[in-house]
């Protein structure tokens, strides 16, 4: 027997999230931003730039499963595009907008922003903002019933 695919994928999403957060005890926002992270890196890989950015820190290490990886609510790549804010900027939002199947969730390529940051003397970078959704109520992902969640 085969599945039947989903009417609206962005409703199934947030059941099977659900689901998992009654069924493992972990809270359902952290399951969705995790959820959210996973696919705005599938969107990042198969846009023209995936091969320019590396994944680093907590989530790699999540990634890998190893003992020691601590929670993150963000996403940390080293890229090779340099260091121009509004350059970083653009390219995240073409990023957003990446054509995949339909997954449930839209990332909203309007309202990326970023500021640079400096963590050490040597380390600078750009600070990327973007929200994404999963769609609630009628209309799906690009309805009246957005619920945005913001990636810090």
């Amino acid at each position: 027997m085969t599945k039947r695919p989903a009417k609206n994928v962005s409703a199934s999403a947030r059941e099977k999230l659900l689901n998992k957060a009654r069924q493992s005890g972990r809270p359902f926002s952290k399951l969705l931003q995790y959820f959210a992270m996973e696919r705005f890196l599938y969107r990042s890989a198969k846009s023209q730039y995936g091969d320019k950015f590396i994944l680093k820190d907590a989530l790699m290490l999540a990634v890998w499963k190893a003992p020691s990886a601590r929670p993150t609510m963000d996403i940390d790549l080293l890229g090779w595009l340099g260091n121009d804010r509004d350059k970083v900027v653009g390219i995240m939002k073409k990023m957003c907008d990446q054509k995949v199947a339909s997954d449930g969730i839209v990332f909203d390529d309007e309202n990326v922003s970023g500021e640079r940051i400096t963590e050490a003397v040597d380390y600078e970078g750009i600070r990327i903002r973007l929200r994404g959704n999963v769609g609630t109520g009628a209309g799906g992902p690009r309805g009246q019933n957005r619920r945005w969640f913001t990636n810090p």
